[in-house]
């Protein structure tokens, strides 16, 4: 489970402490039980805000607890269950092709070695740059025992790569980096897909793709919504947020 602790300034210059479970693209898949234990657990906490991102259907027990949706996101996932013919058959064909592109301009991917992290993270920081970006990775978050870094090559030099973590029995695609002048390659396609086999081949049943931008949707996987709930101390913010949820989410 990804649990952050994090801080940030209020508009007042007040410094603001936040818990999050899970994130916007990677929810945290709760039991009944196991979400009462942690929401019993964080009432004596002493962060300013709780943010909790999961699947649909706890509503009740969150609102029980004083908790409201603020948002609701999607992400794509893949089930891996599924055999290798049935996940190529399940791409678009567009993306099939970009991957048949990609081989035949011998783009090759495999799992980085202990010198390549730098020479990704410096990618990584390009695209960030370029796309306008928040909350730019450092560069230990690459690494882990749970998390390998998958990189795509022209010839020697790394043009594309993303980060591929393991929980429990499914995985999550993020922190994609690539080089803007050598996308024509389409090496992004044959990574994810590369991405996709590996993960197979190691017995996990689903994979996260982190979002559901057309790209990822195009990769064959079932569009997923995730719950943001949301506890704050701060009476405005609460009162703000509340309204809104009050208008979108109506569950009677």
């Amino acid at each position: 489970m990804i649990v952050r602790h994090s801080s940030l300034i209020s508009r007042l210059g007040r410094l603001v402490k936040v818990k999050r479970f899970g994130t916007p693209q990677s929810s945290y898949v709760f039991s009944q039980s196991s979400l009462t234990s942690i929401i019993e657990k964080l009432k004596t906490t002493n962060e300013d805000r709780i943010e909790i991102y999961t699947n649909p259907g706890f509503e009740e027990i969150f609102k029980k607890y004083g908790y409201y949706q603020k948002e609701r996101y999607y992400t794509v996932i893949i089930d891996l269950t599924k055999t290798e013919e049935e996940l190529w058959k399940n791409l678009d064909k567009k993306r099939r092709n970009g991957i048949r592109y990609a081989t035949k301009n011998k783009v090759i991917v495999n799992v980085s070695k202990e010198g390549e992290y730098l020479e990704f993270y410096k990618i990584l920081y390009e695209t960030y740059k370029r796309n306008k970006w928040l909350g730019f990775p450092d560069l230990t978050s690459l690494q882990g025992e749970n998390k390998i870094l998958m990189l795509a090559k022209y010839g020697d030099k790394i043009i594309a790569g993303s980060l591929v973590r393991f929980e429990g029995e499914g995985a999550t695609y993020s922190m994609n980096g690539s080089l803007p002048e050598f996308l024509r390659f389409k090496p992004n396609e044959l990574l994810l897909w590369e991405i996709v086999k590996l993960c197979k081949e190691r017995g996990f049943k689903e994979l996260n793709l982190s979002g559901s931008t057309r790209f990822k949707r195009e990769f064959g996987g079932k569009l997923t919504p995730i719950d943001c709930w949301v506890k704050d101390k701060r009476i405005w913010i609460r009162w703000k947020e509340k309204a809104r949820s009050d208008w979108m989410f109506d569950f009677s």
